[in-house]
């Protein structure tokens, strides 16, 4: 089953794309905010993918994006 790590801050809509992403046949892991994504994305981890959002309340979108490709 693919894994997909769902960044997103909004509890609400957080819970609504978890849920629709797990009905697809998709195993889902919310982080909350950027670092506890970036904690998430460390190598061994093994995601197929990963949903950002861009408005994040301490390192943005952006910012993770940028730390994963260096």
């Amino acid at each position: 089953m693919p894994r997909v790590l769902l960044v997103e801050d909004t509890p609400d809509i957080a819970l609504w794309l978890a849920a629709a992403l797990r009905q697809s046949g998709l195993a889902v892991e919310i982080a909350a905010n950027g670092a506890h994504a970036l904690a998430q994305l460390m190598p061994g981890h093994g995601w197929d993918a990963v949903l950002l959002d861009l408005q994040l309340p301490d390192v943005d979108g952006l910012g993770v994006l940028e730390q994963l490709r260096q």
